[in-house]
């Protein structure tokens, strides 16, 4: 119904969205999706008039994860065209290293990972459209390619960008093998995640940037991590099981088991990497539950609707 949940609360910007100017979906749409785009390297944040996270976050991708669930509960076609029908447009709206929305590579990375596990859960619905798979694969590509000419300014940063940044190399590298660069991606993504979990996570696992929800947020992003190696049978280097199991049990004791709600510390968005739960924005149980499983060899809370995220 052209409704996007954006900053944890629905927005309607129609189906699909003017990706180029979200925040204004009526206005001047034929304008924005015909003008010609810069390259990303020439564009300047100071230029523009609202906030740049307006244009950004639909284009995240994070609509991918309630298509996916939807298919994977329904195994109706529907969800899968759906999913189809928005990227199309979105590469037709944003040719490769054009406009805002390659300007970031943290927002990028953000979207090649939601891409990639489209492809993956969508794969059954490919198989008779292997057109649509390449393309896809064609999109993560240069999604990948763009992360490392700015890697310089996550490491400078040093907090959730670099670590987002790694991962989306290391994932993009597993799922396109084929690929000259997938190699490169995979060394450099894991390297990339190793080095920032090393430097971010404290020795009482609290998280670099003081916040709850980017807490969360980095969690998610190592549970990824730990699993996508697990999946290859490649060994989780032991630094990175220490930060995590750290982190997981600093937000562990924030966490009410009632509610789980946890004090809103710092800046929140309500990002996350793995939107995979009916909880609200606020619980952060699904997160902390997979997380335990994981890392600290089993569930801290019972059974029940929180389990979702473990079981994805």
């Amino acid at each position: 119904n052209g409704s996007f949940n954006l900053f944890g609360r629905p927005f309607d910007l129609g189906f699909p969205p003017n990706w180029r100017d979200p925040a204004h979906p009526l206005e001047g749409k034929a304008r924005t999706e015909t003008a010609v785009l810069p390259h990303w390297s020439r564009l300047d944040l100071e230029t523009l008039e609202d906030d740049v996270k307006l244009i950004w976050e639909p284009s995240r991708f994070g609509w991918v994860f309630p298509l996916v669930r939807a298919y994977a509960l329904t195994g109706e076609a529907r969800y899968s065209e759906a999913f189809w029908e928005l990227l199309q447009s979105w590469r037709e709206a944003n040719p490769p290293n054009l406009g805002w929305n390659w300007l970031s590579g943290q927002e990028v990375a953000f979207r090649a990972l939601a891409m990639s596990f489209g492809l993956q859960a969508f794969w059954g619905s490919f198989q008779d459209r292997p057109e649509r798979a390449a393309a896809l694969a064609q999109t993560i590509a240069f999604h990948a390619a763009r992360i490392p000419p700015t890697l310089s300014y996550a490491r400078a940063q040093n907090n959730n960008h670099l670590l987002i940044e790694g991962l989306a190399l290391l994932q993009c590298g597993a799922l396109l093998p084929m690929l000259k660069d997938a190699r490169r991606w995979r060394k450099l993504g894991l390297s990339v995640v190793e080095r920032a979990l090393r430097r971010q996570v404290s020795p009482d696992g609290g998280y670099i940037q003081q916040s709850t929800n980017y807490h969360r947020l980095a969690l998610q992003a190592g549970l990824w991590v730990a699993r996508l190696l697990q999946a290859q049978g490649r060994e989780i280097p032991q630094s990175v099981l220490d930060a995590l199991s750290r982190m997981t049990q600093w937000l562990h004791a924030l966490v009410d088991p009632v509610s789980g709600g946890a004090p809103n510390l710092g800046p929140n968005d309500s990002a996350q990497v793995l939107p995979l739960s009916v909880q609200p924005l606020e619980d952060f149980r699904p997160t902390v539950q997979a997380a335990a499983r994981f890392f600290l060899g089993g569930a801290v809370y019972p059974p029940g609707a929180w389990d979702d995220l473990s079981l994805w």
